[in-house]
This record gives structure tokens, sequence and C-alpha cells, in this order.
């Protein structure tokens, strides 16, 4: 557990920075402690109640993802979540709606993150789809391919760290801002789905 306090303060008055812009606050940190227990049992991760087969169902917007800047990628790092089944028997299904518009979705995943033991190769999946309404796209960890060289591991889900999202409008020929009026709405579900499901 590292814990540390960021705290912000207002200026009386803007002032300039020393990147050359302007700020009208001030940001100081705490020295940063550290708690780290001498053994840690693992296993016991595994006896954490799962809440089922829903990765992410949007309700409350991107919360728990990080948007870039001009809301045309959306990032997680919810796989390392000990509260997500992430069986390699499941498969990854995502629910979008098109609007009308011939959409690509494109995913990728990275897990240099974990200890080089178990650390996996970066893959990605990508799909075209068209047509008004929701849809269910469903992945199987085969259909992720590695971004780099020629491998024969497959895809883990519990080994994925870092999970990108992206939908490219094919006809307009860029991507979709998802932060936008047009790109709201478009994402409707992600679930890691077990077979009795599929």
């Amino acid at each position: 557990l590292y814990v540390y306090a960021l705290c912000r303060y207002a200026l009386e008055f803007p002032m300039e920075t020393l990147k050359g812009g302007v700020s009208s606050s001030i940001t100081v940190n705490s020295v940063e402690h550290v708690i780290m227990p001498e053994v840690v049992d693992l296993s016991a991760l595994g006896k954490l109640k799962q809440r089922g087969t829903v990765f992410d169902d949007f309700k409350h917007g991107f919360r728990d993802w990080t948007v870039r800047e001009d809301g045309q990628l959306i990032r997680t790092y919810k796989f390392q979540c000990p509260e997500i089944n992430t069986s390699n028997d499941r498969k990854l299904c995502v629910r979008l709606d098109p609007g009308g518009r011939k959409i690509m979705l494109r995913l990728s995943t990275d897990g240099r993150f974990l200890d080089s033991r178990i650390r996996q190769d970066s893959y990605s999946f990508s799909k075209i789809l068209q047509g008004s309404g929701p849809q269910d796209v469903i992945i199987d960890r085969a259909d992720f391919k590695p971004t780099k060289g020629q491998h024969d591991d497959e895809l883990e889900w519990s080994r994925i760290t870092r999970f990108d999202l992206v939908i490219r409008d094919v006809t307009a020929n860029q991507n979709v801002d998802l932060t936008s009026d047009k790109g709201r709405g478009m994402l409707k579900r992600i679930t890691l789905l077990p077979p009795s499901e599929l």
C-alpha cells in the first residue's frame, strides 16, 4: 500500500509556470509512506467474491477508464481487478450500437506491468460492423493476434494489464470521439461470458 497526500491550493493571482504556461493553483505532495507485508498470499485472491460476468456496463460513463484528451481512445486496467473472473474458458462480449454507420472496433492489450515470469506480449483484435441497434461481438482469446512477431502463445485474460478500446468510423475514415454526442452511448456493455452463457 503506497500512501501520500496531494494538496492543491488556489493562488491569489495566476502565475507563469516553468514550462511557459499559466496556472491559478499550486500542488504540493507529502512524503510517500509504504506498507509492504513480508509475505503475500496470492492464493487468497481466489477467495474474493467474484461479481459475475459484467466487466463494464457504462452506466457511470468512463469512470473506470482513462480517456485520451480527444476522446478517441479509452483505456482500463480492470482485467487485474480480483473481483472479475478472468478464467480462460470465458469469451469477451462487447455490445455496441454502430448508430447506422459502418464502424471498426479495435481492441489492444498489454501485459508489461506483470512480473517477468508471467508477462505476456501485446495483442490486438479488430472487427467491422454496421447497422443500427445493439450488436454483440463475441471474441475468443484466439481471436487476438500478437502485435509483434509470431509466437504460439494465446492471450490469457488474467495476464492483461492494459486494455485499450477504439471505435473507428470507416466511412469518415476517423476515430470516433466516444465522449461526444455522436460517440456517447455507442458502447453498451462489456462482459466476460462463461461457456454456459454462450
